[in-house]
C-alpha cells in the first residue's frame, strides 16, 4: 500500500482514543491529529463535535477545524453539516467555517437554508459565513441569495427577522458595489 492510501485509512487506535470517555485522552488525540495534517479523521471529528462531552473538547475541535487551511476539507465539512448527527453541532461547525477563511461560496444554498431554518445562533453563524462568501459570488448568485432570503422571511422566527433584513440589505449593497 502506498503512503497516500495509508493516509486515507483511519487508524483504529486513534479512533478509539478519540471516542474515549477520558476527556484528557480525547484532547491529547485531537492535538495529535492537528499535527498530522491528515483529513481522514474529519468526519469523526465533526461527529464528535456534535456529541462533545464538555466545552473544552468542543472549543478544541472548533479551533482545530478553524485552523485547517486545506481546501480539501471543504466537502468533508459540508457533508458533516448535512448529516442528521451533525445537527447539534451546526453552530460550532459554522463558526469554524467562517474562522477558517476558506472559500465555501459554492455552498451558498446550504448556508441560506441553515440561516432560514436554524435557531438564532445557527442563523448568526450562517450569516457570518454568507457575509464572508459575498466577495466570491457573482451578480447572479448574489441576486438569487437575496431573493431566497426575502422569500424565506415569513418562515423565520421574530428574533431572526432583523438579521435577515440586515443580510438582505448587505447583499444589495455588495451587489451594487460589484456591478
Amino acid at each position: 500500500m502506498d503512503q497516500e492510501a495509508k493516509k486515507k485509512k483511519p487508524d483504529q487506535a486513534i479512533l478509539k482514543d478519540l471516542w474515549s470517555a477520558d476527556d484528557k485522552l480525547v484532547l491529547q488525540t485531537i492535538r495529535k491529529l492537528r499535527t498530522t495534517g491528515n483529513l481522514t479523521y474529519i468526519p469523526d471529528l465533526l461527529r464528535l463535535l456534535g456529541q462533545a462531552p464538555n466545552e473544552l473538547v468542543e472549543k478544541e475541535l472548533v479551533r482545530f477545524l478553524a485552523d485547517i487551511k486545506e481546501p480539501g476539507v471543504i466537502p468533508l465539512v459540508v457533508a458533516g453539516l448535512q448529516k442528521p448527527e451533525g445537527k447539534p453541532a451546526l453552530a460550532p461547525i459554522l463558526s469554524a467555517i467562517w474562522q477558517s477563511g476558506l472559500d465555501y461560496s459554492k455552498y451558498m444554498d446550504l448556508f441560506i437554508q441553515l440561516f432560514l431554518d436554524g435557531d438564532y445562533l445557527v442563523a448568526l453563524e450562517s450569516l457570518t459565513v454568507i457575509e464572508q462568501s459575498m466577495e466570491h459570488l457573482g451578480d447572479e448568485v448574489l441576486a438569487d441569495t437575496r431573493n431566497r432570503l426575502l422569500a424565506g422571511l415569513d418562515r423565520v422566527s421574530e428574533d431572526i427577522k432583523p438579521l435577515a433584513r440586515d443580510l438582505v440589505n448587505r447583499l444589495q449593497r455588495w451587489s451594487s458595489l460589484v456591478s
